[in-house]
């Protein structure tokens, strides 16, 4: 309203930013705020805030040395202002969740972002959805959280350039290693069927060594088919992508159509709790849509599904399979 655009005649901050100080809080989220979070707590910005004043809001929040959740989504940032954030990363020892979605970090803002993620310890959930961040970008982030072994449950790299090659890193360095990682979102990426077939398989390979039956030999060919597969889900009662993550049933194939992987999941994936999964370990979410995937995709992700235990959603959300590809 016209109280957060303008001061008041006497020249006084609004009364919400004048609120917000006094409690020792930096709130600048994008929605009204209905009630005082807790002192430093969070860090936001207004759309209406220009770069500038974000990296000087950003600057001045680090002074306080106890947020726990940063929230610079769709500010505009570059490359280069990645350095804040890292400095953020390393002052703030208890940061768990930052949101970095819609900005043009690039890979060179990944790498900066990868060396403040390999020395903290506390971060739970990473968005960099839609940052054109491509395959080295990617592996760095890749390296780092496996180095570092931070405790990260949320991965959100939808919408980005990553192909082949990051996937692989995502898999040998993540995947195939045992971490904490339960929520994979790569949606609108070119990972391609190969790097589809990378990401899948490092799934199965870390499900068997945690179930104590892995087999070093390659995967034989699956018998089941992914229109059997399709056929089967379809069968079974569907529920709203909202309340997939809440589901702690059997696997849920999600084919439905959604241009950037659904607003609504990205939310829950970047503000999602920690809690461990029942079993302790593997990933539970994945979504994989518009990766052009291809029927060699399609059939790698109907190889995890038949024997895997620990996944409860899946999302393929335009993935453009033809009959051709499920027969």
């Amino acid at each position: 309203g016209r109280s957060h655009q303008q001061q008041h005649n006497n020249g006084s901050k609004p009364q919400q930013e004048q609120q917000d100080e006094m409690d020792g809080v930096v709130i600048f989220s994008s929605t009204p705020i209905t009630a005082v979070a807790p002192p430093s707590a969070y860090v936001g910005m207004p759309p209406r805030h220009t770069r500038e004043s974000v990296l000087q809001r950003l600057s001045e929040a680090l002074l306080r040395r106890s947020l726990t959740k940063i929230d610079l989504s769709q500010r505009g940032l570059q490359a280069s202002d990645a350095r804040l954030v890292k400095m953020a990363l390393l002052q703030n020892a208890h940061l768990t969740v930052l949101k970095l979605g819609y900005n043009n970090l690039e890979n060179r803002g990944a790498c900066l972002l990868a060396d403040g993620i390999r020395q903290h310890e506390s971060l739970e959930s990473l968005d960099l959805g839609f940052n054109n961040i491509g395959d080295e970008g990617c592996c760095a982030l890749a390296t780092a959280i496996q180095s570092s072994s931070p405790p990260l449950r949320t991965l959100y790299l939808a919408g980005n350039l990553i192909r082949q090659e990051g996937a692989a890193c995502l898999a040998d360095n993540l995947l195939r290693k045992g971490s904490c990682l339960q929520r994979l979102y790569l949606t609108g990426n070119h990972l391609g069927p190969d790097g589809v077939a990378a990401i899948t398989e490092a799934i199965q390979e870390d499900e068997q060594r945690a179930n104590g039956s892995y087999d070093a030999a390659p995967l034989e060919q699956d018998e089941l088919q992914a229109n059997e597969l399709l056929e089967q889900q379809s069968s079974s009662t569907r529920i709203s992508p909202e309340l997939e993550t809440k589901q702690l049933g059997t696997p849920t194939l999600n084919g439905s159509t959604n241009s950037n992987g659904s607003n609504a999941m990205r939310d829950d994936a970047t503000t999602a709790t920690a809690a461990t999964s029942s079993t302790g370990a593997g990933l539970e979410e994945l979504f994989l849509g518009g990766t052009s995937m291809g029927s060699e995709g399609c059939r790698a992700v109907a190889r995890l599904l038949r024997v895997s235990t620990h996944l409860k959603v899946l999302s393929l959300t335009n993935c453009d399979l033809t009959d051709d590809d499920l027969a």
